[in-house]
């Protein structure tokens, strides 16, 4: 989240986009309940959310999901292969 925020500072501070930071609470089988920020972006009347899954995915160290008012991605990270998009689709 940080580095995504580092990315949009100069937009945020020329007003052409807003970036809210939320808590949300992730419950996990082997981790217990915990809290993570995830992230809401506005760009003039639409947002973009940036929200944290989980940490004990199959196959990754961690899955964000990023969805708009059209669209929505499914993102893993590999301790390898780094981000990966894992699936796209129409809400």
């Amino acid at each position: 989240m940080n580095r995504i925020k580092g990315w949009l500072v100069q937009n945020q501070k020329e007003g052409l986009i807003d970036v809210a930071e939320k808590e949300i609470e992730i419950t996990e089988e082997h981790l217990g309940k915990y809290i993570v920020p995830s992230l809401v972006l506005t760009i003039g009347s639409e947002s973009i959310k940036i929200t944290p899954v989980g940490r004990l995915i199959i196959g990754a160290s961690g899955r964000v999901d990023i969805s708009s008012f059209m669209n929505r991605f499914i993102v893993l990270y590999h301790s390898e292969k780094g981000w990966i998009k894992l699936w796209n689709g129409m809400k």
